[in-house]
């Protein structure tokens, strides 16, 4: 039996039995994910039409049947839907000189973060000299393939372009990969979960499990390729959104390098494990994973 309140259309009654059990008005916020204390708050007056078009598309109320529901009836575990993740851009490009300005693929905007992965064949490896750059691995070698790979979320005035430049001085050709994507965490873009590395002498780049530490994770599978212009290689099962490139050094591919990029959203939380990437060359490589935590 239900209680309803004084002056509640007798209509309601039907609408109550449409949402499920009653409690008191309620939504949950698109930030919270799983149902935890402070998840839930009162509908405020200025939420209710995006409640009541909710309600319409996922309860498949009619719209009066909705109005009624948010004013009368309780609105059991309402969620706001979230953006989740967007690619804004994805570009490859060769770097062979300091002070390279490479544009930024797909008109980023605030809160955007873009994504910059390079390698080449040694540890003449180029890195973003444009301001507010965070490091999420780096390495430098004569004897394996070199690579940056750094993030940075869009100010108020996003950026155009990314200048890369060589610590040394010296460059090699480097094989420079960008992705921008929507959606990301302000505060702790990368989860509060450190990147896992990995590194082999044959084969192809294999990034090793890692677990996020938030529901709707997307991971990151990170690899640089030595001595090889790879043009077949592939993203790792089940993971998506692939870019690679290759750095076609004049020396051949003896001094080459392939950078690869994929990714895979995770609903829940879980180790996330990619296989190796996918190709036909075989040689010594390096490996990055890293995931972002949703907005």
């Amino acid at each position: 039996m239900i209680d309803l309140p004084p002056l509640m259309d007798p209509g309601a009654l039907s609408d109550a039995r449409l949402l499920g059990q009653p409690k008191p008005a309620i939504w949950r916020p698109a930030e919270h994910a799983l149902l935890r204390p402070g998840a839930f708050r009162p509908v405020e007056r200025a939420e209710r039409p995006a409640v009541i078009a909710d309600l319409v598309r996922t309860r498949r109320l009619t719209t009066e049947q909705a109005r009624r529901a948010v004013l009368f009836v309780p609105v059991v575990g309402w969620r706001g839907e979230t953006a989740g993740w967007s690619l804004v851009g994805s570009s490859g490009a060769i770097v062979v000189n300091n002070g390279t300005n490479l544009t930024l693929p797909g008109l980023p905007a605030e809160a955007d973060i873009v994504i910059v992965a390079q390698g080449c064949d040694s540890e003449h490896i180029v890195a973003p000299n444009t301001s507010g750059y965070v490091v999420i691995g780096s390495s430098g070698s004569n004897s394996s393939p070199g690579y940056e790979l750094h993030y940075k979320i869009m100010g108020s005035t996003p950026d155009s372009f990314v200048s890369l430049n060589a610590a040394n001085g010296a460059i090699q050709a480097n094989a420079v990969v960008i992705q921008v994507w929507r959606g990301v965490d302000q505060t702790n873009p990368l989860d509060s979960v450190a990147p896992t590395k990995a590194s082999g002498s044959s084969g192809l780049p294999n990034a090793p499990a890692i677990t996020p530490s938030t529901d709707g994770a997307l991971v990151f599978a990170f690899g640089v390729l030595d001595d090889d212009d790879d043009l077949t290689v592939a993203a790792p099962s089940g993971y998506s959104n692939f870019q690679f490139q290759i750095s076609e050094s004049d020396s051949g591919s003896a001094s080459g390098a392939t950078t690869m990029l994929a990714s895979k959203e995770l609903p829940v939380v879980q180790s996330a494990d990619p296989s190796a990437f996918g190709g036909t060359d075989s040689d010594e490589w390096a490996a990055v994973s890293f995931c972002l935590r949703r907005a």
